[in-house]
């Protein structure tokens, strides 16, 4: 069954008011990894009369989220009780948590603290009931599945060439590929981790960070070939126009804007082609490594031992013996055993310290993940509208000419198509 919603203007201001109340009240802080352990071992000992790291009321990988008057569980049974008042079954608690934590590091480093805006908590709530209520992404994932259904349905429909490439060849072809990137991202990534990459993870999930967006872009990107091919009228003369969020564009789809809410999903959108430009263009996602000063400082000496032991064996050399080679190995073994008891997984992704104006962090992609389900699940919905008035009109056509022939032949005929009319 589709549950359907829709939050007031009223209710996004109350939300929105709360959501900053709530922020004002808690802030982030990066643990080390004894400092992890101590949070985690608080939590286990029940009763316990160590009060250190009490303040930290939630954890996700290696971030603490701290309260201030011991507001947060407080606060927050505020936001779910009046997003209740409007949909008592909403199962929002961990969603809300996730959209806190993605806020918080946003501001992260940063003097001045920062506030969610109306757009932001829109955009948000603008997710498919099903989807909003996913507070990880395998969950979210899994209703990719839906997507990949509904434009094999949709492909029997459609009546131009052109649109039915797009979607078989494009949109299609793509959801397998990120479902796929998704599951890998899956399989190495939960809120949990604290455990650092090695060295074969880190490029897997940065692989697939970069996939993400790329296909996450490409998909909205082939839609948009799919409604200039299927939509009547439409002529495709400049292909550069052609795009979902192109004010050049879908103002010449009727209704397109106000159905697929393109207005409000602009600022999501345009996150998503700042994710994607480095990708294709310049220094791609990665995964960087943040620390503490003293963990700094350790990582160094670690570093700094393993540079000399391998250019004791490597220097002046342009091959190495199989000896010398087991040599380096383990040394890098060593290092990474080593650096691995001081390291802590952080979530987190960018493209370039100088040029990103923030982290990103894996659990963002529950909310992207949604907006793109939103986006593909009306617009599949208005495509079969599109191929359903067509039908209707092709049918008509047909049986006027039908009239048209037969009223010649045979006077009787045409009363009775008529008649059926």
């Amino acid at each position: 069954m589709k549950i359907e919603y829709e939050f007031l203007t009223a209710d996004i201001a109350d939300v929105l008011k709360l959501l900053n109340e709530f922020l004002k009240r808690i802030s982030l802080v990066a643990l080390s990894r004894d400092e992890v352990d101590m949070v985690d071992l608080r939590k286990k000992c029940i009763g316990t009369n160590d009060s250190r790291y009490s303040d930290i009321v939630k954890r996700i990988n290696r971030w603490g989220i701290k309260e201030e008057e011991s507001k947060y569980y407080e606060l927050l049974n505020d936001v779910i009780g009046r997003i209740a008042s409007c949909y008592p079954m909403f199962q929002i608690y961990e969603p809300i948590q996730l959209l806190l934590f993605n806020k918080l590091l946003e501001g992260w480093g940063k003097e001045i603290k920062t506030k969610f805006t109306k757009e932001k908590i829109e955009i948000f709530f603008l997710q498919p009931y099903k989807m909003l209520i996913s507070g990880c992404i395998p969950e979210s994932a899994v209703y990719l599945y839906d997507l990949i259904t509904e434009s094999q349905n949709l492909y029997v429909k459609l009546k131009s060439a052109g649109s039915k490439k797009f979607l078989n060849e494009g949109v299609s072809r793509r959801l397998f590929m990120l479902k796929a990137t998704v599951d890998s991202i899956s399989r190495i990534y939960n809120k949990r981790r604290i455990k650092c990459l090695d060295d074969n993870e880190n490029t897997i999930l940065s692989q697939d960070i970069n996939l993400f967006y790329a296909n996450v872009y490409a998909i909205l990107d082939c839609l948009a070939f799919v409604f200039a091919y299927e939509y009547p009228g439409y002529k495709i003369v400049i292909r550069k126009d052609i795009g979902l969020f192109n004010k050049k564009f879908y103002p010449k789809i009727n209704g397109l804007n106000e159905k697929l809410s393109l207005a409000k999903l602009k600022p999501w959108y345009d996150e998503i082609v700042k994710l994607r430009d480095p990708i294709a263009h310049r220094i791609p996602l990665y995964f960087p490594e943040i620390y503490k000063k003293e963990d700094a400082r350790k990582i160094k000496e670690i570093r700094d031992e393993y540079s000399k032991s391998f250019n004791a064996v490597f220097m002046n050399r342009r091959a190495l013996t199989n000896d010398e080679n087991d040599q380096i190995n383990k040394l890098r073994e060593k290092r990474q055993k080593a650096e691995s008891n001081i390291n802590v997984f952080s979530g987190c992704f960018l493209h370039s310290y100088e040029e990103s104006e923030e982290n990103y962090h894996l659990s963002r992609l529950t909310l992207d993940l949604g907006i793109l389900y939103c986006l593909l699940d009306k617009s599949f919905e208005y495509l079969c509208e599109l191929c359903d008035k067509k039908s209707v009109k092709s049918v008509k056509s047909a049986v006027k000419n039908f009239h048209l022939k037969s009223s010649i032949k045979n006077p009787s005929v045409s009363m009775l198509v008529c008649s059926i009319l």
